[in-house]
């Protein structure tokens, strides 16, 4: 069976893979069945039309290989492979599915750390302190798909937390995620990761 593999375009040259997956595309290049192509990403994210960059035609079965899209986004996406005559691989439903956490944790619970989801109404959250408090010791604060690693934000949580504390917690979170703000808060049970020797296990 043969697929179109979809990459998104470089930023300054949208014709050729994005740097973090030229290596990729390169060894889909080489391989059997397998017809690599690249797309518009930024323009297209920022509401162009659907352009991709192929030469000859392609097999109806298209895998995306790219950067994250909301659910919106790739439902956007989705249709318009399907009027481009695609076969996408990944439905809509699917890649919300596994793509923001709450829905992804149904089949998870027992083997990831507990969690509590508050979803948003617009770019609001209301998230009960005592509930947080009864629930866990530690906590991490994501929303639905990422938390905010590499910031000033805390990556851990002590409870007990006032209700006053934790809104403006909240408020700083969905601040810092701006436009990439996706579902709601989630809460995460915040556990060490078990070591082997100096290493975690990740």
């Amino acid at each position: 069976m043969e697929a179109t593999v979809i990459f998104p375009g470089d930023y300054f040259s949208p014709e050729a893979p994005a740097e973090n997956y030229q290596a990729e595309f390169a060894a889909a290049a080489a391989t059997n069945g397998i017809h690599p192509v690249v797309f518009n990403f930024e323009d297209y994210i920022g509401g162009s039309p659907l352009r991709i960059f192929a030469d000859a035609p392609l097999p109806e079965l298209v895998i995306y290989r790219g950067w994250m899209m909301t659910p919106s986004q790739y439902g956007r996406f989705h249709d318009d492979l399907v009027d481009k005559g695609f076969r996408p691989l990944t439905s809509p439903a699917c890649y919300e599915r596994m793509h923001c956490f709450p829905a992804a944790y149904e089949m998870l619970e027992g083997q990831t750390p507990r969690m509590l989801a508050f979803p948003a109404n617009g770019r609001r959250v209301t998230v009960d302190a005592d509930l947080v408090n009864r629930t866990f010791d530690r906590f991490m604060v994501k929303d639905y798909v990422k938390s905010m690693k590499g910031t000033s934000f805390p990556t851990c949580i002590d409870t007990p937390i006032t209700q006053k504390e934790l809104d403006k917690l909240i408020a700083e979170f969905i601040r810092l995620r701006g436009a990439l703000f996706t579902g709601g808060i989630v809460l995460k049970e915040y556990v060490d990761l078990k070591r082997y020797e100096e290493r975690t296990n990740e």
